[in-house]
């Protein structure tokens, strides 16, 4: 060892002839290439996803994407993840791997390289604008948006609680055997039978359908459920079809593997047959943890899981058996057999639900048992296949004891989502899924074609089983048996449509039990020395793989919004706003937290809001008239062409109340009214709807009121179509 060496001497030397320009420059070029390599990869990733999503999947709507990407992804076909990571993941790495080899072998021509490697950060800027813009338009989230912060009280009116309806069983309970078939349309049958293509891929089916009820009255066509907002995927048909409401909640309670329970304050079809001493079973050849289906299923109607993990399991397949979601169909049928036999043995009436799944999207899975019967057109074939093992699987149970005294449904659960397949359609056909009820113990009082939604199915079940329901309704279906008319059948499909899509205070009670927040927010706090805001975040759910917790804030009246990353404290985490970012604005500022984990970009924990008045503080007055005003819009006036606006409850520091109506974006028309003052906190003003130039346009209403300081603060907001429940 050199015993003359002397490391607290040593310091870096740089290579000879290397300056501190060369230095930055080489940072700056590398950090160039970071960004062209990310930008890159963002673009194509892009590019292709949204190629991929338009070629695959029809009529996808965002409350699907929403419900999925904020729920458990256990249970998801492999086959398309591994598309998507072999026709949009892989593509984007590789070229992002492209830039960066270019970037590492173009490095001595320093200023030819940073030129390239900025056109592609800018090229790449600009793609992922651009699909993000076409993405937005395409699946029309501004009307979303618009709808999920807008009350109606459509569902309030019209639900009808099943808890409240006196419903009579007969005296001998009927079985019940309910399948799902995964994406079976009316379509797929000839446009003789009224499907949509000039060939018939689902021939048994439409046989079965004809020969039993579809509820088309005297017609010879099929006819079945319109799959309205909410019902449109897997998860959402099963919701609607066993308790007559759509799935459209909020956001974040759409997190069900965070959650302990379903819609704990919702009656659905298990709970009523379960208070009637039925067994019940769920039989799915697919995980039944994927969309909280087993969750929904346990908790209303303690149903016993029959999926693919019980069947692996206990030795009916393999341990490491999975194909497509799970196993086929053709041993969903072989096993129904058994657990329909087994039930039967017990003397107690009986509940089998099922659901098919080789019919999902993309062109299906081809089993052993399909033919080619439609040569090159495998989703066809597969069809084909459902609809013959499925009338095969009928027709053993008409030979079955207990058949005499059983009822059967058959419904699909949704349209299919493959594009491709029903690219020939035209705009001009109304897709419905395919439905018939089976040996029901009555007849339908109307020989009318009727009109549903999928959602009638529940009340049109219990009928099918012999019950008796006073008013025919229960949630928002009708007994298809009777006379009553749907709301279907009542409502044009845009307003029905909106109306479910729309905020509920019903949905919301409903709810009640399910997290409305994924973390504890406390009350923010104005520092008026140092000009910031603190707010404190503790009680966070599902933490797992978060990066950072960061928050949105916006400033009324102030354009642009900041971002802010929050700093751990403890078990706490503490964001820190200086209002001095915002121009020291007095105002009402919102504050919008987010978790950024390595599954979803962004996940909405909550928000909150402060206001900062003229003297840099928090008003008592101000935050309890946010607290406790609350505004209500009557429903147009067709006698005067008017429509009331009534603010309550505002406190007695605000001598005047002033409404500032609009319906352009860029509230060009914007009118002021001067509200009247008509009782101790109480302001309203009828408003003439031909100050506008459309009724059928959105209303935006903001609420200012005046102090006694003479401060016009604003202190609540609403947005109303007049026809809305029309």
């Amino acid at each position: 060892m050199n015993k003359d060496l002397n490391l607290s001497n040593c310091t870096p030397v740089l290579p000879k002839g290397t300056s501190t320009s060369h230095i930055v420059k080489t940072v700056f070029s590398i950090i160039l290439l970071v960004l062209a390599a990310v930008s890159a990869f963002l673009a194509v990733l892009l590019v292709t996803s949204n190629q991929w999503y338009q070629n695959t999947w029809d009529n996808l709507k965002i409350d699907e994407i929403i419900y999925h990407l904020t729920g458990t992804m256990e249970g998801t076909a492999t086959d398309t993840l591994n598309v998507f990571l072999v026709t949009c993941l892989l593509p984007s790495i590789i070229v992002a791997a492209v830039v960066v080899v270019v970037g590492i072998l173009l490095r001595r021509k320093m200023l030819a390289c940073n030129i390239l490697k900025g056109a592609i950060v800018i090229a790449g800027l600009l793609v992922v604008s651009f699909v993000a813009k076409e993405f937005w338009t395409n699946m029309d989230i501004s009307t979303y948006v618009e709808h999920q912060s807008e009350y109606s009280s459509f569902i309030d009116e019209n639900y009808v609680d099943p808890s409240t309806v006196a419903l009579e069983f007969p005296e001998k309970k009927r079985n019940l055997i309910y399948i799902f078939l995964e994406s079976m349309e009316n379509t797929f049958s000839d446009q003789e039978n009224g499907g949509a293509f000039d060939f018939n891929a689902i021939p048994e089916l439409t046989e079965l359908s004809e020969e039993n009820e579809n509820f088309s009255g005297g017609s010879t066509t099929l006819n079945g459920g319109h799959s309205m907002t909410g019902s449109t995927w897997t998860m959402g048909a099963m919701f609607a079809q066993t308790s007559g409401l759509p799935l459209t909640i909020n956001i974040d309670k759409n997190a069900m593997s965070t959650q302990e329970s379903f819609f704990p304050g919702v009656t659905a079809l298990g709970d009523i047959l379960e208070e009637q001493g039925y067994n019940q079973t769920l039989l799915i050849g697919s995980d039944a943890a994927f969309g909280g289906r087993e969750l929904y299923f346990t908790e209303h109607g303690n149903y016993t899981m029959r999926d693919h993990n019980y069947y692996t399991h206990n030795g009916y397949l393999p341990e490491d058996y999975f194909v497509w979601w799970g196993f086929e169909d053709m041993y969903l049928f072989e096993f129904a057999k058994e657990e329909l036999t087994e039930m039967a043995k017990s003397g107690e009436p009986f509940n089998l639900t099922m659901l098919t799944v080789d019919t999902h999207f993309t062109d299906g899975y081809y089993c052993d048992l399909c033919r080619e019967d439609f040569p090159g057109d495998q989703y066809s074939n597969v069809m084909a296949c459902s609809s013959r093992q499925t009338t095969e699987f009928i027709s053993w149970i008409k030979q079955q004891p207990f058949y005499e005294n059983t009822t059967i449904v058959i419904s699909g659960d949704h349209p299919t989502m493959d594009k491709a397949y029903c690219s020939g359609i035209s705009s001009d056909y109304k897709r419905t899924v395919y439905t018939t009820v089976i040996n029901a113990p009555l007849e339908p009082e109307t020989k009318e074609f009727r009109q549903f939604s999928t959602m009638d199915m529940y009340p049109t079940t219990l009928a099918a089983l012999g019950v008796d329901i006073p008013g025919d309704k229960l949630a928002l279906g009708v007994n298809l048996f009777s006379s009553e008319r749907t709301l279907y059948e009542i409502y044009d499909e845009s307003l029905f449509n909106q109306g479910l899509s729309s905020k509920s205070e019903l949905m919301e009670n409903l709810t009640a039990g399910i997290s409305d927040k994924m973390a504890n927010l406390e009350k923010p706090e104005y520092d008026e020395e140092t000009k910031t805001i603190t707010l404190r975040m503790n009680q966070i759910l599902n933490s797992d793989n978060v990066i950072e917790y960061f928050a949105d804030v916006t400033a009324e009246g102030v354009k642009g919004k900041h971002k802010y990353t929050a700093e751990a404290d403890g078990e706490d985490y503490v964001f820190t706003i200086p209002i001095g970012d915002f121009g020291f604005a007095e105002t009402k500022y919102t504050i919008s937290v987010f978790a950024r984990n390595t599954l979803i970009a962004n996940v909405a924990l909550g928000s909150t809001s402060i206001i900062i008045d003229s003297a840099g503080e928090v008003t008592e007055e101000d935050l309890e008239a946010v607290r406790t005003l609350n505004v209500e819009v009557s429903k147009y006036d067709y006698a005067t062409g008017t429509f009331m606006v009534e603010a309550h409850n505002v406190p007695d520091d605000y001598i005047e109340v002033r409404f500032a109506i609009w319906q352009k974006d860029d509230q060009s028309d914007l009118k002021w009214y001067d509200a009247d003052q008509v009782g101790a906190g109480e302001f309203s003003k009828e408003i003439s709807a031909f100050d506008f130039e459309s009724l059928n346009d959105k209303f935006v209403i903001h609420v200012y009121g005046m102090n006694t300081k003479g401060d016009m603060v604003l202190l609540d907001n609403t947005s109303t179509y007049l026809f809305k429940t029309e």
